[in-house]
């Protein structure tokens, strides 16, 4: 390639068009293999800064050419690098070494302008403290790998880091105060290397359109299938065979019992409780005994009018809320507490 400094000045505008953080710039050349980390090429601290460095570095030692050349297999079908590329060629097949039309060259700049007001909040914004670097590494990795399952137990494994969570479920504390950000840059790698199809905000949007109903949203993502919600194994890791929305799974747990003489406890209060209340004064009863003892616990704001609502729906399932179906509902009432938990996601 005839590499001069309006083409560098080109080559360092894509490369911040593209990679729009230093996390993502480092990702690209550590995993071709240029360096261990960008701090062996620069210590610039800015997306602009550390391209500076990394294509003046890559000139002066005689591989900005490789570099060149496993940026456009990493991005076939972008535009922007085909035209970039195209042009290097044509100077170095010698021809003329003519220039694109000042009209192309403007329409290139103006869409680099464009991003680059877009980026400025958040190019060179460093990850939050509750996403460590190679947490994210390695779930965009695993993302542009195709590794969609890998992927998938990452991003939960994520979320419950972000939080400290010491069990295997978040709280409803920590469903309300959970880190906004972190869900947007992991929803932001879901639809990138998804093309569109997988994410939190892909989620949010159907569960809209389903009017927050969530037998529905099951139906239309295929998390429920005749009328019973899927299992781990029937999840369809691939973005070409599985429906929008499908993907990420399973990311919020809850609290499940999983000791058998537990279970068999609350299987008995089950049935004993549907035995004795049976009439409305029964269940008057049962909540005003709740009342007392939230009083005598210093819990003040015990709603009796609520519990017997609560009641009454219980009876009439067949299924208490830690079995089954029911259970796969509170996991996808959860998900959806969370990602409304961060209105702008």
């Amino acid at each position: 390639m005839k590499w001069n400094g309006q083409t560098k000045a080109q080559f360092r505008h894509i490369l911040c068009h593209v990679y729009r953080t230093p996390v993502d710039l480092e990702m690209f050349v550590v995993e071709r293999d240029f360096c261990r980390s960008l701090a062996e090429i620069t210590a610039e601290m800015t997306l602009r800064g550390k391209v500076y460095q990394l294509i003046q570095s890559a000139d002066a030692q005689g591989w900005l050419d490789d570099l060149f050349a496993a940026f456009c297999e990493e991005n076939a079908g972008n535009p922007h690098v085909e035209q970039l590329k195209a042009e290097l060629e044509s100077l170095s097949a010698g021809n003329g070494g003519r220039e694109k039309s000042r009209s192309d060259r403007q329409d290139f700049d103006g869409s680099q302008e464009r991003n680059q007001s877009q980026q400025a909040q958040t190019a060179e914004q460093p990850l939050p403290k509750e996403l460590p670097q190679k947490d994210y590494l390695r779930l965009k990795h695993l993302l542009a790998s195709g590794r969609w399952r890998e992927a998938n137990e990452q991003t939960r494994v994520i979320l419950l880091r972000a939080v400290n969570a010491e069990e295997n479920y978040l709280n409803d504390e920590q469903i309300q105060n959970f880190p906004c950000q972190v869900l947007k840059i992991i929803d932001r790698l879901w639809l990138q290397y998804s093309k569109g199809r997988f994410g939190f905000s892909i989620q949010k949007q159907i569960f809209d359109e389903c009017k927050k109903d969530i037998p529905t949203f099951g139906d239309r993502v295929q998390w429920r299938i005749q009328d019973d919600w899927i299992s781990g194994d029937r999840v369809i890791y691939s973005p070409n065979h599985a429906p929008k929305g499908h993907l990420p799974w399973g990311i919020v747990q809850v609290i499940t019992m999983d000791n058998v003489f537990l279970d068999a406890f609350m299987d008995g209060f089950k049935v004993a409780t549907k035995t004795l209340v049976r009439q409305d004064w029964q269940l008057q009863m049962l909540a005003d005994f709740m009342d007392f003892g939230s009083t005598f616990l210093s819990q003040k704001d015990f709603d009796k009018e609520d519990f017997k609502r609560g009641m009454k729906h219980e009876l009439a399932q067949e299924e208490a809320w830690w079995e089954g179906n029911r259970l796969e509902e509170l996991k996808v009432q959860k998900l959806f507490s969370l990602l409304y938990a961060c209105p702008n996601l």
